[in-house]
């Protein structure tokens, strides 16, 4: 393997890494009420296991998913477009899952006046498959178990995120 050496360049490899682990359940603590934002998920060494928390980083993907880039001819950049449809999809079936769970009560909560802010590192490397087998097969379960959980961290560091051992769902983005 060749080796490369660049004088005066800042380079880096580093990024973010995520694990979510869901674990089947079904000794549930379902919330009267769930308030659903945009979050910020990040390097941070976190781990998440909260309902509102878990939701929060699956609406979070799921905006990211309804985001599109388009060149403009005449600004020359590089614009954000969101789906709107496709986010009204989505929230209507969170909402009716959280309401058949037994939650009496679900708000979606807009970011600074928009319900598109919100971040995931890397967002374009989750899978959609790991989303739709989350809202279809495992949805009580990645929200209302308190054993299922997201890990948060970096590569940057000597605190390792892994996907738990044991867990009947899971996967881990690093990038």
């Amino acid at each position: 393997m060749k080796t490369q050496i660049r004088k005066n360049i800042f380079e880096t490899n580093s990024s973010s890494t995520h694990a979510v682990s869901i674990f089947r359940g079904s000794n549930y603590s379902i919330p009267e009420k769930i308030v659903i934002r945009p979050g910020e998920f990040g390097w941070e060494c976190e781990t998440f296991n909260d309902p509102e928390s878990k939701i929060s980083y699956l609406y979070t993907w799921i905006l990211s998913k309804c985001k599109s880039y388009e060149y403009n001819d005449v600004t020359e950049k590089y614009e954000d477009h969101y789906d709107y449809k496709k986010l009204k999809d989505y929230q209507y079936r969170i909402k009716s899952k959280l309401l058949d769970a037994g939650v009496k009560e679900v708000e979606f909560v807009k970011c600074n006046g928009w319900f598109e802010d919100g971040y995931i590192d890397h967002s374009e490397d989750l899978y959609n498959d790991d989303l739709e087998a989350i809202l279809e097969n495992y949805f009580e379960d990645y929200i209302f178990n308190d054993a299922s959980y997201i890990e948060t961290g970096n590569d940057n560091d000597d605190y390792d995120v892994n996907e738990a051992a044991g867990a009947d769902y899971s996967f881990y983005k690093g990038n």
